[in-house]
Order: C-alpha cells, then structure tokens, then sequence
C-alpha cells in the first residue's frame, strides 16, 4: 500500500510516499529491527519497538533490496528520521552473489547471437530491429552497473 504522505509542511523538500516495510537498522555489530513509515528518494522515517540510542550514522537496510548509508535527522521516541548518503555496501553474501553473477555473463555479451541474426538480415524488421538495440543497451547497462557496485564492495 503506497500513499502520497502531505507535502504542505516547508520543511519537507519532495514527496513522500507512506509505505509499511521492514527494514533493518544496522551499525557496529548491533541491527535493530523497524518498519519504515514514509520514503523518499533522500531519505526514510521509520519506527522501532523500542527507543534505543542510535549512532548518527548506519546502514538502513530494507527487507527485499536496497540499502543505504543514512544519518540520522531527527527523533521522537520511537520514530526516526533519516536522511540517505548515499548507497550502502553489498552485503557479503549480496556480494558474492553479483560477483558470480557478473562472472556467469557471456564475455562478449549480445554480440554474437545478434551477429548470426544480422547476417540473416532478420533485422530489416524496424521493430526486431529497435528492440535488438534496446536489449544491447539494457545488457551494457546491467553488466556496468553490477561491476560498479561490486567494485564499490570490494
């Protein structure tokens, strides 16, 4: 369930959308469990069970994906504000996954299935055609964005 949360208060810079996900506050060796309330692309308000005292610093981790450096804003009681840094590192498992995952990749990507299908002209089908230099592109797109963040786990 996503909601558009009320942007009439100054403070806030962009939208946000209510959502009802968990999530992991992580720092140290300690990972405290919350939900989160409402997201934007800079930054997240959750709750916790408990209050607890929190670094300014962590990792915010969402349950399913993402994750995030993020400091902390702002808190009352057991709801917290944070603001996002900036993407967080893979997670070790995460990391060896994507790194087995990038050395699974054909080395010359698309190239050569594309090739014995040009040199059958069956691209002279605008259509196949348009979709053939999405797919290319969408591949490079992948295969650079997964080494970027394992390089940046590394």
């Amino acid at each position: 369930m996503n909601a558009q949360i009320d942007t009439t208060d100054p403070r806030r810079r962009e939208t946000r959308t209510g959502v009802l996900k968990r999530a992991k506050i992580a720092f140290g060796r300690a990972v405290i469990d919350c939900v989160v309330l409402d997201v934007s692309s800079s930054g997240a308000r959750v709750r916790t069970d408990v209050t607890a005292t929190i670094p300014d610093r962590v990792i915010l981790r969402f349950a399913g994906g993402g994750a995030y450096v993020a400091h902390v804003q702002w808190t009352q009681g057991t709801e917290l504000g944070f603001a996002f840094d900036g993407l967080a590192p893979l997670a070790e498992d995460a990391a060896s996954l994507a790194l087995s995952a990038f050395n699974a990749l054909p080395a010359n990507d698309l190239d050569i299935p594309i090739r014995l299908l040009r040199s059958v002209r069956f691209f002279d089908d605008p259509v196949l055609a348009k979709a053939t230099e999405a797919a290319e592109a969408a591949y490079a797109h992948f295969k650079t964005t997964l080494k970027e963040r394992i390089r940046f786990q590394v």
